[in-house]
């Protein structure tokens, strides 16, 4: 079989900024092909640990002597402050702070410590603006985030009044970039391209919940257990039968997707998650079981006004203590990948990828698009990945309908040849399955394969002339009716393969 021309996946990914590496191979050399990545905003993965993280690339470090082994490169003022035995020393109930000159405007930077504080309070990060402050208590590896505005100093400043006695042991300063990042999806055999539509998630405390509404003697106790993220910031819920667990949310109408993780330390608990209207009563609500392991449950429910909805509630059912994370609720009939907030709702905006001035790597007079995916839902719009001349004139598209049909769409327009000149629809297969699906396209030689079979061809029909076909789009070759779904791999094919090599390439 002839080598694919243009690859993306199949368990090998690089991602930089604005950019997923895809790769074109000749024998056993590889050429890197940087498709578009678009998304102006952070979005999370499940990693190949399994653990729910904020996709980012990290540049180098900025600190100098950020393990403080010995009295140097930090600046110290005005008093109260030493460093020795490997840690900045703090005690003063004046101003007191260390600093180095290391910030650039406008950049996000990541901050990673560890430390104690036995007393008082302090902030680190931008001088003057005092947001990632810390009260007492031990810190380890600790993450924080922030985006500088004007200074170049960064700080480890006193906050407040009182006195301040603490140490600072490690700390580390990188440049963060999160948005127009790819985020390749784990689910514990295999990886996947996540391609999202935009959602916001309307809970504004996500994993914060002291901030939530209890009812009764429910009580919660924070960062009590390491989380789906791997640090301990999971809270505990200790609720009792007929208690109540929300936070008050004006939704409107619609729609709407309530999803939590919850998990409990030994055996099983059963739980609700419910939708309520306080004015005509209507509710709605199905029943979970929280085990030791960490689950996401999700609950859908359209409401014809304002409601309220409750991540864990047991009215009629025995209470305990429950573990939780991640909350949200989000407008939709399925739930997305987990946006953290943190005092205000968050959108994550669509994924998007392209790939222009590509001629060279597609033979637009004959060849395959193949692609290995899984629709996120059976009830969305259509999501289209093509190759096309930018217009929707000339273009090859393999399409998940839309309507709950589970129809799997393949087609080739040729402008020139007068429009439409194959086309297959096939309902045989679940599109929220792993499908892997290919689509010949040549002069009177045109097939549809999926998982291994034949489900449609024709021996007739004009292709394309010669460089038409110049994009790559996870849409519909002109922006519109985009793809959303989890994609495994992707290949273009510059020779239209026979129909026993795209059996074999479909065979699941």
């Amino acid at each position: 079989m002839a080598n694919p021309s243009l690859q993306i996946g199949n368990e090998k990914w690089a991602i930089k900024e604005d950019n997923l590496l895809g790769y074109s191979t000749a024998g056993t050399r590889f050429a890197p092909q940087p498709i578009t990545m678009t998304r102006a905003s952070a979005g999370t993965r499940v990693n190949s640990s399994g653990l729910v993280e904020t996709v980012e690339l990290l540049g180098s470090e900025e600190v100098t002597n950020g393990d403080f082994a010995t009295d140097s490169d930090w600046a110290k003022a005005p008093s109260g402050v030493t460093i020795s035995g490997g840690s900045a020393n703090f005690n003063s109930s004046s101003d007191t702070y260390v600093y180095q000159d290391i910030l650039t405007a406008t950049k996000t930077y990541k901050i990673i410590f560890s430390g104690t504080i036995n007393s008082g309070s302090l902030y680190i990060g931008e001088n003057g603006v005092a947001t990632n402050i810390y009260t007492a208590g031990t810190y380890t590896n600790e993450v924080a985030y922030f985006t500088v505005a004007s200074s170049v100093r960064f700080i480890i400043r006193k906050n407040g009044a009182g006195t301040l006695d603490a140490t600072i042991d490690n700390i580390s300063v990188k440049e963060s970039t999160k948005n127009n990042l790819a985020r390749v999806d784990y689910d514990g055999t295999a990886s996947s391209l996540l391609v999202e539509p935009e959602r916001t998630n309307l809970i504004t405390e996500s994993s914060d919940f002291t901030t939530w509404t209890t009812t009764g003697s429910a009580e919660v106790t924070p960062n009590t257990t390491i989380s789906p993220d791997g640090t301990q910031n999971a809270d505990t819920l200790n609720i009792f039968s007929g208690n109540f667990f929300y936070k008050p949310i004006t939704s409107g109408a619609g729609t709407f997707t309530l999803s939590c993780y919850v998990k409990v330390a030994s055996g099983t608990l059963d739980f609700k998650m419910q939708s309520f209207n306080g004015t005509d009563g209507a509710d709605a609500s199905s029943t979970f079981t929280a085990n030791t392991n960490w689950q996401r449950f999700e609950f859908t429910t359209t409401v014809t006004t304002d409601s309220n909805f409750y991540p864990i509630q047991v009215s009629g059912l025995t209470g305990g203590d429950f573990q939780i994370w991640g909350a949200q609720l989000e407008v939709g009939s399925y739930a997305t990948s987990y946006i953290p907030t943190d005092g205000g709702t968050v959108t994550r905006v669509q994924d998007q990828y392209s790939k222009a001035g590509i001629s060279n790597l597609i033979n637009s007079e004959e060849g395959v698009l193949f692609i290995e995916m899984a629709a996120l839902s059976d009830d969305e719009t259509k999501r289209e990945i093509t190759l096309s001349d930018g217009t929707h004139l000339n273009y090859v598209l393999i399409r998940f309908n839309s309507g709950g049909s589970n129809i799997i769409y393949t087609r080739v327009d040729v402008d020139a040849g007068g429009g439409l000149q194959y086309w297959d629809l096939d309902n045989s297969h679940t599109i929220t399955n792993t499908n892997k699906i290919a689509i010949r396209w040549g002069a009177s030689n045109f097939a549809t394969f999926i998982n291994g079979v034949k489900v449609g061809s024709q021996l007739s029909g004009s292709s394309f002339s010669a460089d038409t076909l110049n994009e790559l789009n996870f849409d519909n070759g002109t922006g519109g009716s985009n793809f959303f779904g989890k994609v495994k791999q992707l290949q273009v094919f510059k020779t239209a393969l026979t129909d026993t090599e795209l059996e074999t390439l479909t065979t699941i």
